[in-house]
């Protein structure tokens, strides 16, 4: 396609660079934060929402160390972006949030 073979030494990011594409983890990134931002202006009684805010009433902790969270996960990504403390508010202005997203 760019005239690239098997035996050349280009690297993954040159051949994104030359074709102009993104990183896949960029392209993850972005639908995942839509979808927080869906997640977010749904009902109270929808199944994500409930999932997304929701905290176990009981439990115990693994030795060890804990796994990370889909919770985490989202925290340091908004960090990442930097719209951790207002994320909410701005995740309900739709036109906004994709903006901002689209933006990262």
């Amino acid at each position: 396609m760019l005239g690239i073979r098997w035996d050349d030494f280009v690297s993954n990011a040159e051949v994104l660079e030359r074709t102009g594409s993104v990183k896949i983890e960029i392209l993850i990134e972005k639908s995942q934060l839509r979808w927080l931002g869906h997640v977010r202006r749904m009902n109270e009684c929808e199944l994500p929402k409930i999932a997304l805010y929701g905290e176990l009433a009981r439990g115990c902790l693994n030795s060890g160390g804990q796994k990370k969270r889909y919770k985490d996960h989202v925290r340091a990504l908004l960090e990442k972006i930097g719209i951790l403390a207002n994320w909410e508010q701005l995740a309900n202005d739709r036109v906004q949030w994709r903006k901002r997203v689209s933006a990262h």
